[in-house]
């Protein structure tokens, strides 16, 4: 087998860069390529190098494509750039009939034929372990964790550095007005009892409380959150949305079902 590149020139000037392998001799090869894109003419044929090995001959023809541009040069008739495989296609434009193609074969992700069509989404407000019904194992999470630790520690770009204060006011101005992403979607039961149990025995307010009930009992709320008292002793929620603070003493008088009741910050 002969392995060649050659030029093609037509009557208008604009010119065709290709390879060939031919059994024949190279100089009386009657080829002159087969892009769609070439008026119907036999044009001028020019051989440029010759090669022993096929895989010499495309490197040549990538070398030119490359060199030139051939797919955006106005002057040639090639709509690609040979690479070693395939053709590089990036920066030519489709035309309206090659758009058209491509729409027409993938009508499975469009209108009727997407999964989702006619559904809707019922994963809104749920937690993984709704959604899904799983729980990752131990053995998991420690490998999720050590594949983060990357950006973890020493390792972590902000690690030993603050925030100038100039930084944190852009980042709070850039913020201002945004409302949390959060907000508006209730808490799963399965999250607030994950919150509730991670806070439970731990002193949360700052304050020390003297709650005084209805009939003058005195309980002395030390080293505990109010809320958690409430919850400990008395099998509730603390009433928080039922009590007003009052003016005259730093002290709550609650209404409602604990009327009567006077919570003191001690």
């Amino acid at each position: 087998m002969n392995h060649y590149t050659y030029l093609l020139e037509y009557v208008n000037g604009m010119l065709y860069h290709g390879v060939r392998s031919c059994s024949c001799n190279i100089g009386e090869d009657e080829y002159y390529g087969s892009s769609k894109h070439t008026p119907n003419e036999i044009p001028k044929k020019t051989i440029l190098t010759r090669h022993n090995t096929r895989t010499d001959a495309v490197k040549e023809e990538v070398r030119y494509h490359k060199k030139l541009d051939v797919k955006c040069n106005n002057l040639y008739y090639n709509k690609s750039n040979q690479k070693c495989v395939g053709f590089d296609t990036a920066g030519v434009p489709l035309t309206q009939e090659a758009k058209d193609k491509i729409n027409s074969n993938t009508p499975r992700l469009r209108g009727q034929y997407h999964p989702m069509f006619g559904k809707v989404s019922n994963k809104k407000g749920k937690t993984l372990v709704e959604m899904y019904g799983t729980k990752k194992s131990d053995d998991i999470k420690k490998k999720m964790v050590a594949n983060r630790t990357y950006l973890s520690g020493t390792n972590h770009v902000m690690f030993g550095k603050t925030h100038s204060q100039e930084t944190r006011n852009k980042i709070r101005d850039s913020r201002l007005g945004q409302s949390s992403w959060n907000k508006g979607i209730p808490m799963s039961i399965i999250t607030r009892d994950k919150m509730s149990k991670s806070r439970m025995g731990k002193h949360i307010s700052k304050n020390d409380y003297k709650v005084i009930t209805n009939i003058g009992d005195i309980h002395m709320v030390i080293g505990i959150g109010i809320r958690e008292w409430f919850r400990l002793n008395l099998s509730c929620e603390y009433p928080k949305t039922c009590m007003a603070r009052s003016i005259k003493e730093d002290s709550y008088v609650i209404q409602g079902k604990w009327k009567g009741w006077k919570i003191e910050i001690i």
